[in-house]
């Protein structure tokens, strides 16, 4: 059963207070005089710092485990090697010089060392290496351009870059459509002759088939080219670039002139002449 009690009212207001059987409680105070509203205590939670720290170490553990049983595994194993862009090295010799193989740790050498080392080959102006998970590496290579050819002292034919290194053409079919050098031992004057070659337009150059050196007291870079069409090209380095494009124009003139062969001079004045064995060759004929 319940019951109200009506409190009367002090300098505060009026209290209502309401019980069921021998329960209590206020149910409306405005206020009453010299009481004090008592503030609510909290009791504390109780701190779980064992837990969070088992829990942690617990985490480590298995982070650590599975990076373990990860670097035991074939997923961090290098599975394929791929080489793009070469045409004078080999994909042997760019492998081999990148310090890879199939089985190595994925991780273990990273994109720029592996380029770097390769760099270190010469003939490579520029390298990418590709690193795709799991186990895909791919190197990107893009050479000098070659602007010569020349013979090597085991007979096999090398490709000589913009930067005048020599490197032995792996596959010979490979071989690019430029004239060869021969007989050059002085390393300045052949780096300037590569440096000038590789200025020309390639359509200029087919008709060459070798160049020498050819120096004097006077024109210490004094070159000869021969031909494919059977002439002798007298020129200077420091002139090639300027006056190469006046072969054609010689060769024609000397081909309708029926002389199959002949010396064309393209250095401070342009002519052409007969070689000196065509001039002899007369002489030798009467002396018979």
């Amino acid at each position: 059963m319940r019951s109200t009690t009506h409190v009367p009212s002090g300098p505060g207001g009026d209290c209502l207070i309401a019980g069921i059987g021998t329960i209590w409680y206020v149910r409306r105070c405005l206020s009453l005089p010299g009481i004090e509203p008592m503030p609510v205590v909290r009791g504390e939670r109780p701190r779980r710092r064992g837990n969070r720290k088992l829990l942690f170490f617990l985490f480590v553990f298995f982070v650590a485990l599975l990076g373990v049983l990860f670097f035991q595994s074939s997923f961090s194993k290098i599975h394929q090697i791929e080489v793009e862009g070469n045409r004078l090295l080999t994909k042997e010799q760019i492998i081999e010089a990148a310090g890879i193989a199939v089985g190595d740790h994925f991780f273990a050498v990273s994109g720029g060392e592996i380029d770097e080392r390769v760099s270190r080959l010469g003939a490579a102006e520029q390298v990418t290496t590709a690193k795709r998970f799991p186990g895909m590496v791919t190197i990107i290579v893009k050479e000098y351009p070659v602007v010569a050819l020349e013979l090597t002292d085991t007979g096999d034919i090398a490709g000589i870059l913009t930067n005048a290194t020599s490197v032995p053409y792996g596959n010979v079919e490979n071989a690019a459509s430029r004239p060869i050098l021969s007989g050059w031992e002085d390393a300045d004057l052949k780096r300037r002759l590569t440096e000038t070659l590789a200025s020309i337009e390639t359509e200029h150059l087919q008709d060459v088939s070798e160049i020498r050196p050819s120096p004097t007291d006077s024109f210490p870079d004094r070159i000869v080219l021969y031909t494919r069409s059977k002439y002798e090209v007298v020129t200077r380095i420091s002139y090639l670039k300027e006056k190469i494009s006046l072969l054609d124009d010689y060769v024609y003139d000397l081909r309708n002139e029926d002389r199959t062969s002949g010396r064309i001079v393209l250095m401070d004045t342009n002519y052409a002449e007969a070689l000196e064995e065509e001039t002899e060759q007369p002489s030798s004929d009467a002396e018979e």
